[in-house]
């Protein structure tokens, strides 16, 4: 599960297209993201959004949930 985001010069700098997820399967697999303000330190405080992605390829199924951090 590979995500695939907008280029971007600068975090801040706002996009129009949304983040995909590429996946290839042959495999299970696992991805964790996150989300946060982009500026600060925060995140590290655990103040985000942290997402999973979990793919089961016997069942070609992918799950997408709120994660922890």
């Amino acid at each position: 599960v590979l995500p695939i985001d907008p280029v971007r010069q600068w975090t801040g700098e706002p996009v129009a297209e949304p983040t995909t997820l590429r996946v290839y399967p042959g495999a299970d697999g696992a991805l964790a993201l996150y989300d946060d303000d982009g500026e600060s330190m925060r995140y590290l405080r655990g103040q985000g959004a942290w997402w999973r992605a979990v793919w089961d390829d016997r069942a070609r199924t992918l799950t997408f949930a709120p994660g922890a951090p």
